[in-house]
């Protein structure tokens, strides 16, 4: 019995270093994994946080232009409504100064074919 222990020594010892080496394959190929995948999780951490950043950006600038839009509105109505009032008011003072002309020319008795 004893003969077959030191026998098998040799080959425990080839078996644990075969052992050994392929743990240590295995263990770089999972470094060399999980190092590729730490790099892509970056990668689209980093992308998200740039999406996010822009979207923030967006959501504040949309919030901007809902308040400013009605106030723009509002500016060119009152703009638009003080040129029509002053256009009304510019061709009715025409038109009553024609009116006026017209009544002083039959009222004084002058031809209008002059």
């Amino acid at each position: 019995m004893e003969n077959e222990i030191i026998d098998k020594i040799p080959y425990q010892a080839a078996f644990q270093e075969i052992l050994h080496s392929s743990l240590k394959y295995l263990e770089t190929s999972l470094k060399a994994e999980m190092s590729q995948t730490i790099v892509e999780i970056k990668s689209q951490a980093s992308a998200l946080e740039t999406w996010v950043s822009e979207k923030c950006l967006l959501s504040e600038m949309c919030s901007k232009v809902q308040t400013a839009v009605p106030q723009e509105i509002t500016s060119i109505k009152d703009d638009l409504t003080q040129n029509l009032d002053s256009g009304i008011h510019l061709l009715f003072s025409k038109e009553r100064e024609r009116q006026h002309r017209d009544l002083y020319i039959v009222a004084n008795g002058v031809s209008t074919t002059q």
